[in-house]
């Protein structure tokens, strides 16, 4: 097979030998990139996120451990085994760290926390044109958007709630009951029946209503 030459900086090279060069360097930015450079800032730690543990080396270095662990569709139920296993706080990529401690709602989320922690730019793509209180990086628009729905998330104003939720969730009930009764789910009775053999209605509660089946 003929290769055919060009001329590179004023020399003429074969194809083959300027398509092993392009090749080599895309395999050493590759190296580079993927390799040396998550390296070298797992190394250089200048968040000092090299304290928390993390599942493996590469979950620490790169994200594509939590890529794979999203990918296979168990993302809490490996979390939960990595949090039961390595504590309440995990490293799970080069600049992602995981709570599993429900006093770290108010450090992270909490309106005071924006004075603190800057939102990264993963909010600017997910909000699109427009950012509402939640993807809202600026502090003091923030702010702004903030003091509209305060009052909505008030102690009292979410006391009150109780009674209209409450009701909510139990005509949600009352419908999933009426469907499960209805003539056209008669074939729910055979599964109801395994599950009482099984002991399933007493362990779960599955619609238990009071005086029902004794």
């Amino acid at each position: 097979m003929l290769s055919t030459p060009f001329l590179f900086d004023g020399a003429t090279i074969s194809m083959g030998t300027a398509i092993l060069a392009v090749s080599v360097s895309v395999t050493a930015v590759c190296f580079a990139y993927f390799v040396l450079y998550p390296l070298i800032w797992y190394l250089w730690d200048p968040l000092d996120l090299r304290r928390f543990p993390a599942p493996n080396l590469l979950a620490a270095t790169t994200p594509l451990w939590l890529m794979k662990v999203n990918a296979g569709q168990k993302r809490s139920y490996v979390l939960h085994e990595e949090h039961r296993k390595h504590g309440d706080v995990i490293r799970v990529g080069p600049n992602t760290v995981y709570f599993n401690d429900p006093r770290a709602v108010i450090d992270i989320y909490g309106h005071k926390a924006i004075s603190r922690i800057a939102k990264d730019s993963f909010y600017d793509r997910l909000a699109g044109d427009f950012h509402d209180i939640v993807q809202e990086r600026d502090r003091a628009e923030h702010s702004r958007k903030r003091k509209y729905l305060a009052n909505a998330f008030a102690l009292a104003t979410v006391v009150d709630m109780e009674a209209v939720i409450h009701a909510n969730f139990q005509n949600l009930l009352d419908r999933l009951d009426a469907f499960i009764d209805s003539s056209k789910n008669k074939d729910m009775n055979g599964y109801e029946a395994a599950g009482d053999a099984g002991g399933a209605r007493a362990k779960f509660n599955i619609r238990q209503r009071p005086g029902a089946h004794g």
